[in-house]
This record gives C-alpha cells, structure tokens and sequence, in this order.
C-alpha cells in the first residue's frame, strides 16, 4: 500500500511540474480572431506596403524602411506593432516594447502609425516619418522621443509621409485594428498592453 502511495504522489509532482513548466494560454479575443483573419485574407495588399522595420540584432536597434514582403513572407512571419501617438496606453507600453523586440533578436517588426485617435493623431504620424525619411535608420529613436513626448524636429508634413499615413490608417482599419496598441507576433494578434504577455 505505501508503494502505491508513493507512485501516486510521485505521479502528482510530475503533473505539477509539467502544468507549471507550460506557460498558460490567454483566449483570444473576438478582435484578435478577427484581425487574424482579415490579415490573412488581406496579406498580398499588406505585403505590398512599405512600412519602418525595426529589429534587434544583439547589441543595437537596427531601422529601415521596405516593403512589408521583405520582412514577411506570409502571416504567419508577421510581426507587427501598431501604435498612435497620442494615446496613453502606447507611451505606457513602450518599455514593454523594447523588451519584445530585445526578445526576438534578428527578428524585423513593422511599425504601423495607425493614428487612430483623430487629426493630431494624424499630423504626429506624419511628423515622425518626414523626419525618419531624411534619417531611417533613426526611425526607432524618433518614433520613442514622439512617444515620450519629445522635441519635435519637423514641423510639415512631407507629402509621401500624408500617403504614407493614408496606406497606414486604411490598411489598419480593414484588418480591424481599431484599438491602440495592438501587437502581433509571429502573426498572433494581441490587442492592448503586452506587459509579459510575450
């Protein structure tokens, strides 16, 4: 009788361990599934916009700007971070960000200005990429000093970031991002604040 006590509470400990050994998955909200979706149903027009890259390769924060398909071959290598400017929630992010993409090294994640929190939202977006193009491998450092509320060096809008920012905010809206911020990694959605969820 006590061998079989024994085995039984060596077996207890096993399933203990393994349950604790394995992260707890969140549900996905209905507007992650739907963001999933739509991004795939969406994936050539998204691959063909050109977005800010930015990738952590060890040591630095590395910043281009290409087109979508030259980070992503399809939904499922798409990581993204969709932020805008002026909403509480992206500022109080942004550390948890950094975090993310020091996490993924050599992996590229697009910076989509969804600016959807109206006009202002609009012109800080259009800011920060007429001063990333005369600098894009500065993007990361001018996207964090915009999200902190920094100096701003531009003060027009240049008119390839007003396209730009059009393309964003219409691509953000058809695949249903519609909340800030809004993350995806290795093309799993996750709306709102990633605090550990990565």
């Amino acid at each position: 009788m006590s061998l079989l006590v024994l085995f039984h509470d060596n077996l207890n400990t096993e399933q203990q361990q393994t349950r604790s050994e394995k992260p707890a998955q969140r549900q996905r909200t209905t507007g992650e599934r739907v963001i999933a979706n739509s991004i795939t149903a969406h994936w050539d027009d998204i691959s063909r916009i050109s977005a800010y890259v930015v990738q952590f390769d060890g040591i630095n924060f590395i910043s281009r700007y290409v087109p979508i398909s030259a980070v992503a071959a399809t939904p499922e290598d798409f990581n993204l971070v969709a932020s805008d400017y002026r909403c509480g929630y992206c500022k109080a992010d942004r550390e948890n960000v950094e975090t993310l993409i020091r996490t993924h090294p050599h992996e590229n994640f697009v910076f989509m200005e969804s600016a959807i929190l109206g006009v202002e939202s609009i012109k800080l977006a259009e800011r920060v990429i007429s001063e990333a193009h005369f600098n894009p491998q500065g993007y990361y450092a001018i996207h964090r000093r915009y999200l902190d509320g920094g100096d701003f060096q531009s003060t027009t809008a240049s008119v390839d970031a007003r396209v730009l920012i059009q393309t964003h905010v219409r691509m953000a809206s058809e695949i249903g991002i519609n909340t800030t911020p809004t993350y995806i990694v290795a093309g799993v959605p996750h709306v709102g604040t990633i605090a550990s969820t990565y």
